[in-house]
């Protein structure tokens, strides 16, 4: 319920209020206390289905709009870095507001007077966040705050589940032993890569790779052993290409590169690279086998469908495993 200090004339504006106060069914609840419910309601519904950070600080803006007055609604996670801004300010009084929020979150200080903000603290899955609500001109009056405080509890609970969903889905597109992208984020990313390719008439280039000698390491030194490796493996891969290529884990010691606007003559040259990097890693197994990489590159040209293409590929790198290993073998 809302504090016994709210005056008569503050009732009577939270009752004016563009929301329908449904009936409770129960005498105790007085107009304000229903019309409360009403706008809590209403703020319920609308963070219900959210599973998206920023839609949720959008969300509660939209909403408080409706409710008080204000200018930013922020959001900061002190864990990552992580921040978002909801700013109803335009031009450069936008750019003034966004700083004072910032400096709010910093340090608490912002050059205006108390009751011009409102921050509500909350532990996030990375450590300390906070929520912020700001206005620049007139100070928060005790109702507003008030109404203020419970939604930020509301949307402090909303804010908790989108926060964890966030970690579930990027574990779920996370290979757990090496941090590089999964199987999952390769068939999203090579639909995309083809699609955009045939569209701008750019090149796009495929390298399917596999560890030679990698199952002697298991079997003679044991898996924390391979682990070990495959971590080691990706992270040199992750090192030597560009940002804009895609390195996933397909399964075992076999991984894909995805390289958009790379010809087949570029992706040879980048294959070469990782072939010297990963023997530069001098990993022998007992029986004197020295760990390799072989690959096979193929580039898109549009005359298969794409699962003939990653066939194709897949072909080339069991030619590279005949020849010899430790090579690529390319072809179109």
């Amino acid at each position: 319920m809302l504090s016994q200090k709210v005056t008569t004339q503050e009732q009577k504006e939270i009752l004016y209020l563009p929301f329908s106060a449904a009936s409770t069914g129960s005498s105790r609840y007085n107009g304000v206390e229903m019309q409360w419910l009403a706008i809590e309601n209403a703020l319920h519904k609308r963070l219900a289905n959210v599973v998206d950070l920023d839609e949720a600080i959008d969300g509660f803006a939209v909403w408080l709009s409706r409710v008080v007055p204000h200018d930013l609604v922020g959001f900061s996670d002190a864990g990552t870095g992580r921040s978002h801004f909801f700013c109803s300010s335009h031009g450069p009084n936008k750019h003034v507001t966004i700083s004072r929020a910032e400096a709010v979150m910093k340090n608490r200080s912002c050059g205006c007077a108390d009751g011009h903000y409102i921050v509500h603290e909350l532990q996030t899955p990375h450590g300390r966040g906070m929520v912020l609500v700001l206005r620049n001109e007139a100070p928060f009056r005790p109702w507003e705050a008030q109404v203020i405080e419970r939604g930020l509890e509301i949307l402090e609970r909303t804010l908790e589940r989108v926060l964890y969903y966030e970690i579930l889905y990027q574990q779920s597109r996370i290979d757990a032993l090496t941090g590089v992208p999964n199987r999952r984020v390769f068939q999203e990313t090579v639909e995309q890569a083809t699609a955009d390719a045939m569209r701008y008439r750019r090149p796009l280039s495929l390298a399917i790779l596999d560890l030679d000698h990698f199952k002697e390491i298991n079997d003679t030194l044991g898996h924390d052993a391979g682990d070990e490796t495959l971590k080691r493996v990706a992270d040199t891969i992750s090192s030597t290409i560009r940002s804009t290529d895609l390195l996933a884990r397909l399964g075992g010691d076999e991984f894909a590169l995805l390289m958009p606007n790379t010809s087949l003559e570029q992706a040879k040259v980048l294959a070469q690279r990782i072939i010297n990097e990963i023997d530069g890693m001098a990993i022998s197994t007992p029986d004197g086998h020295r760990l390799g990489i072989s690959m096979g590159i193929c580039q898109w040209d549009g005359s298969a469908d794409l699962a003939e293409w990653i066939k194709r590929t897949d072909a080339l790198l069991y030619q590279a495993k005949n020849q010899g290993r430790n090579r690529f073998v390319a072809g179109r």
